[in-house]
């Protein structure tokens, strides 16, 4: 997104509309969960200006105030492009950003163990976690004492050869590999093993993605990393030596596949969304015939605009979010196909769906401010 302010819903109650705004000094396309810290609702925000100095905000949730602060900005050198936290250490993460030349891309590996320590330990001060919920003028940024350093751990050479990443992955934490990465440029899926000292990491494993837009890597089998593309859905099993997938969803969409997420419980389910405004769930289990289509377990109709993302909740898989071209947001019941279908949630917000199965349906929807 280009826009500035990004919203973050209030989880007190399972589909409550209650909302809160944080705007960021600079335009942001990245917009990451800090997975790594388990005490705290925390958020990264990477801007993306190309003239000016760019940064990471550090951003935290009071759930009980259902207010967002801002703890301290990571400085950038890079426009951000992409941005993905370690789910293993709060003060490490991974980014792509744009070369001032414009010549090209670059992922580098950060550390910011020392800043993030920093901010914890203050983060009851007021005078250092200000709320941000409303515009900040440039004065207010310029003169905030609350910045801190980014170290470059490792370079991923070649990661963003034909253009920026799609995707940047950890491995999960449920493989306990905290060293292995995968990244996703528009050609080519990239294995790595960022464990040695070397502050120049090569891919371990390189297998051919064309058209490429996103991936996602199994919480079930620490080698499958599924990879959509502008044609095909393509699995790929990185302990084969080749570049070929080992299962491949032929146009799951009617246009470009944009997104996709596995299922954290249940082995084997998919989820995709498209350019066709649709999310379409899949079980892996069943591919489809060679040279066929395939037939999705389900598919939900999110609008008239592409349905640019899909995310399971990590913990009840029933619960799906999609984002639309449209700035909308929506929060899904998928009952029938989930690993604990009879699983009761709370009351349902909206019920206007007109699908068979009185469990499944829309949950809530959220417009993204202008």
């Amino acid at each position: 997104s280009s826009r500035r302010s990004c919203s973050i819903q209030e989880p007190r109650r399972m589909f409550s509309t209650a909302s809160t705004q944080y705007t960021a000094k600079y335009q942001a396309r990245s917009l990451a969960a800090l997975v790594g810290d388990g005490e705290h609702h925390r958020f990264l925000v990477g801007t993306c200006n190309v003239r000016e100095e760019n940064g990471i905000d550090v951003l935290n949730y009071d759930e009980g105030g259902n207010v967002v602060t801002c703890l301290g900005q990571l400085q950038h050198p890079l426009e951000i492009v992409c941005l993905s936290p370690s789910p293993y250490a709060v003060g490490k993460l991974g980014t792509c950003g744009g070369l001032r030349s414009g010549d090209g891309y670059e992922a580098v590996l950060w550390s910011c163990d020392d800043a993030m320590e920093e901010w914890t330990a203050t983060t009851e001060s007021s005078s250092v976690t200000p709320s941000l919920s409303r515009d900040v003028s440039s004065d207010e940024w310029t003169g905030r004492s609350t910045r801190g350093a980014l170290k470059p751990m490792a370079k991923l050479k070649e990661a963003c050869k034909d253009g920026y990443l799609r995707a940047f992955l950890w491995c999960p934490k449920d493989h306990s590999q905290e060293s292995h990465l995968a990244t996703v440029d528009g050609s080519h899926l990239r294995r790595w093993d960022a464990s040695g000292p070397t502050t120049l990491a090569k891919p371990a494993a390189v297998f051919a993605a064309p058209l490429a837009t996103a991936a996602a890597w199994s919480t079930h089998h620490r080698d499958e990393i599924a990879v959509a593309s502008e044609t095909d859905l393509l699995i790929f099993d990185c302990r084969e030596n080749n570049s070929r997938p080992s299962l491949k969803v032929p146009q799951p969409h009617d246009g470009a596949t944009l997104d996709v997420d596995y299922n954290p419980n249940k082995p084997g389910a998919i989820a995709t969304a498209g350019d066709d405004g649709c999310v379409k769930f899949w079980d892996l289990r069943n591919p489809p015939p060679r040279g066929g289509g395939g037939t999705p377990l389900k598919i939900l109709q999110t609008g008239n605009h592409d349905s640019t993302a899909v995310k399971y909740n990590p913990f009840h898989d029933q619960l799906i979010a999609s984002a639309n071209a449209d700035n909308l947001v929506h929060l899904w019941r998928v009952s029938s196909i989930s690993s604990a279908p009879l699983l009761e949630l709370g009351n349902s917000a909206d019920d206007d769906d007109d699908d068979d199965d009185p469990d499944d349906g829309l949950r809530g929807r959220h417009a993204d401010p202008d």
